[in-house]
């Protein structure tokens, strides 16, 4: 039986649009680079999943800072990417709009009598500033930063359980990313629920080298508003 439900927050709870492609444009055009921000931000991304087993630990923002300098380099952009990140740290504390599905499903699965907590991929500062803009409450938070581990590693969702006595197979997981928020706490037992709003094929998930095989969502929803109704339908 399901007690206890854990969600990914930015792309499930709250919608990050396009800031980041927009905070590369800035960074960018204030450089005076003609590269393309979307293709500059995307190989950003893919370096990020590359550098999240470094050692020593390095929060979000500072990975930011790291990797703009790499590509810096890369591209020969005559800038410091350390100085050069402010646009992306101040996208990280920006007004990211709250899907409008999010609040009442946490408020009605809170009122169903679940534990409803956050397991992020983010550093602490940021996801406490979003919480209290958009006056959410949950009843516990897990981030990156507290872990030292970014998602999808397993040790991640290790040490959600090892934290709560949680029993994994009670647990479930909600998120938008198939790596980060179903195969990985999948691989250590829990169900999870793969929030899919854009009806995206299946087939289109990314292959992660800290998971070594895909394990199907157990639910897939276009909407948090499903998910009480599920929910109430299994324990009714």
């Amino acid at each position: 039986m399901i007690k206890h439900i854990i969600f990914d927050f930015f792309g499930t709870i709250s919608d990050t649009g396009t800031s980041s492609v927009d905070a590369t444009g800035a960074i960018l055009k204030n450089v005076g680079s003609s590269l393309e921000p979307a293709s500059f931000y995307a190989e950003w991304k893919t370096i990020k999943r590359n550098r999240m087993d470094m050692d020593p630990f390095y929060t979000e923002k500072e990975l930011y800072g790291i990797i703009l300098c790499e590509l810096f380099e890369k591209y020969k952009v005559l800038a410091d990417g350390k100085k050069e990140v402010k646009p992306y740290i101040d996208m990280l504390f920006g007004d990211r709009k709250v899907f409008p599905d999010a609040k009442q499903c946490l408020e009605d699965l809170k009122a169903m009598g679940y534990d409803v907590v956050i397991g992020s991929t983010t550093d602490n500062d940021v996801l406490s500033h979003h919480l209290k803009m958009y006056g959410i409450e949950v009843d516990r938070c897990f981030t990156s930063e507290d872990f030292k581990v970014y998602k999808p590693h397993r040790a991640f969702y290790q040490k959600i359980i090892d934290n709560t006595g949680w029993d994994p197979s009670e647990c479930l997981f909600v998120g938008d990313s198939l790596g980060d928020d179903v195969f990985g706490p999948k691989s250590i037992g829990m169900k999870a629920a793969w929030l899919n709003r854009k009806e995206k094929p299946y087939g289109d998930s990314y292959k992660s080298g800290s998971i070594e095989e895909e394990l199907p969502p157990d639910y897939i929803i276009k909407s948090l508003s499903e998910l009480p109704l599920i929910l109430g339908d299994i324990h009714g």
